[in-house]
């Protein structure tokens, strides 16, 4: 807007959740929409230990229920078995995978029109953004990394993206109506006890003034 080229960090879980928190932040639509030029989410992947790579073949049908294209990248894959330079776990350092969500025309429009994140998500695909995961997919065809870790570190938002609220567990429902009702009725047999401990121990101390002042009488006299 002043001709000033500004980076910027924020706590989001995806590139287009970039949006909707400054949005949340109350910063003008409007403003969001002609100043900012993109968003860019990352995560850091294990990457595969060149001391024990070796060749696996996945199931076809795992690969499809996870969204590897199976067409393009086939089946078998590297994947470290453990040695002792990698502490039998089979990785060695860290890559960074990456989400650019670039924004576009379409996408300012549904900006202005403060759409919800599904939508905007939705948009920026289709003007070719590609995800997290895409991206995981495209290092573990490159033999760096694995599909189990690109999963991994990807599960969390393809959850959120398709998890509504039909689809929440009864149990964590169940909890959260039973948590309350513990901490009501607890403090309440606590406020019991302890108010029959005041009483009982008022009547005690009044024993005793009494007593005390009984003997200070007797020596009086």
């Amino acid at each position: 807007m002043t001709g000033h080229l500004v980076f910027s960090t924020l706590h989001t879980n995806d590139a287009v959740g970039g949006i909707t928190r400054l949005l949340d932040m109350d910063v003008e639509p409007f403003l969001l929409a002609s100043v900012v030029k993109a968003f860019i989410a990352q995560r850091l992947v294990r990457t595969i230990c060149p001391d024990c790579v070796q060749l696996v073949d996945y199931p076809r049908e795992y690969l499809a229920e996870i969204g590897v294209p199976v067409k393009e990248l086939g089946t078998r894959f590297q994947r470290g078995a453990g040695c002792d330079q990698c502490r039998q776990t089979g990785y060695q350092g860290r890559a960074a995978i990456y989400e650019i969500c670039l924004v576009t025309e379409p996408l300012r429009k549904l900006v202005m029109q403060k759409c919800d994140g599904g939508e905007l998500k939705q948009c920026a695909i289709a003007e070719g953004m590609e995800t997290l995961r895409q991206d995981g997919w495209r290092r573990v065809a490159q033999g760096k990394t694995t599909i189990e870790e690109v999963v991994r570190v990807t599960q969390t938002d393809e959850v959120m993206a398709e998890t509504t609220e039909e689809a929440e567990p009864v149990v964590a429902a169940e909890s959260a109506d039973t948590r309350p009702r513990l901490r009501r009725n607890l403090p309440r047999e606590k406020d019991q006890r302890l108010a029959s401990g005041k009483k009982e121990l008022s009547s005690a101390d009044a024993e005793s003034e009494v007593g005390r002042f009984g003997r200070r009488a007797n020596r009086g006299s």
